[in-house]
């Protein structure tokens, strides 16, 4: 059994990631129960109210969850209110002299509220949108090219199908004049917070197993009356809230465009391979620790305790 209300210092929170579908929750829960810690999630669709099941939001109960149902589903939500919102709740969370638990799988929004926000220009909408129409006409192949003419550094470190980043880099060129390099050259390099960041992981096959499993069970649970209750509530379907992955699946479900079976299978799709590309995210951060999530709730909370034992030895000797 874990010691109640361990002290977690000299650290100012513990971090917990990894790629949807690997088990966070349930380890985040049995070490804030038994911690009586806080959780301050790091998930950008958790944070809009109304959506519950397809972002397997955690219900309110005995555990204190900060930075969820923030937004409405038609607030264009970003990372800079999140950070806002965490490091609020951090200071809340040390004044109560609890521990804090940081547990969420948004990779950038728990990059940024550790280096501090970025330099870069933020998103210009109507740029975005005339990148993504010049995608669906010319092919990501013509943008690639375009990219490593202006920002050749950025697209040596792009892959040429990965249209989301591509998209990005060239906004951020049409929005400022300068590349995307440029900006990076001039981020934080230094974490603003004292943290222990460990990233839970299982093999490929089972968490694409766990990942459909999952989706099984939110559409038993009622994800699609969910959407239907949102259109309802005058909710419009290109909301930014219902982009998430598996919200738009479902619209096309409501609209009649696919079967439930059809439904399910793209949103598997999807998550799989949403959860492929956290995976390349995590393996970039600097001073994670990777855990095997295989193994049972209590014996990994054991190990991920043992790090933390080690780290505040460490951190004596220094």
């Amino acid at each position: 059994m874990i010691k109640s209300g361990m002290d977690i210092y000299p650290f100012d929170l513990i971090i917990i990631s990894g790629p949807t579908g690997v088990g966070k929750s349930e380890i985040c829960e049995i070490l804030a129960e038994q911690w009586k810690a806080e959780i301050i999630s790091a998930d950008s669709q958790a944070v809009y109210r109304g959506l519950d099941i397809g972002t397997a939001k955690p219900r309110t109960g005995v555990i204190p969850y900060h930075c969820i149902d923030l937004a409405d589903p038609r607030e264009q939500f970003d990372v800079a209110r999140f950070v806002a919102c965490a490091d609020k709740a951090v200071e809340e969370i040390k004044n109560r002299k609890r521990p804090a638990i940081m547990a969420g799988g948004t990779p950038l929004y728990i990059h940024r509220f550790l280096y501090g926000l970025s330099p870069l220009p933020g998103c210009h909408r109507a740029v975005r949108e005339e990148l993504e129409t010049r995608l669906q006409k010319e092919g990501a192949a013509a943008l690639f090219n375009e990219l490593k003419k202006c920002d050749p550094l950025t697209a040596s470190k792009i892959h040429p199908h990965d249209h989301m980043r591509i998209i990005r880099a060239m906004e951020v060129y049409q929005v400022s004049g300068k590349p995307l390099s440029h900006w990076r050259e001039r981020e934080k390099k230094e974490q603003r917070y004292r943290v222990l960041y460990f990233i839970l992981n299982r093999p490929r096959s089972v968490l694409y197993q766990r990942i459909n499993q999952r989706v099984d069970m939110m559409m038993a649970r009622g994800w699609t009356e969910e959407v239907r209750e949102l259109l309802l509530q005058g909710i419009p379907t290109d909301a930014p809230a219902l982009r998430a992955v598996g919200y738009k699946e479902i619209l096309s479900y409501v609209s009649g465009e696919m079967t439930l079976d059809e439904t399910a299978d793209a949103i598997k799709k999807k998550t799989r391979h949403f959860a492929r590309r956290q995976l390349i995210w995590f393996r970039k951060e600097q001073e994670t620790i990777w855990i095997d999530a295989e193994e049972d709730g209590e014996t990994v909370c054991k190990t991920i305790i043992n790090y933390i034992k080690e780290g505040k030895d460490d951190r004596q000797r220094e």
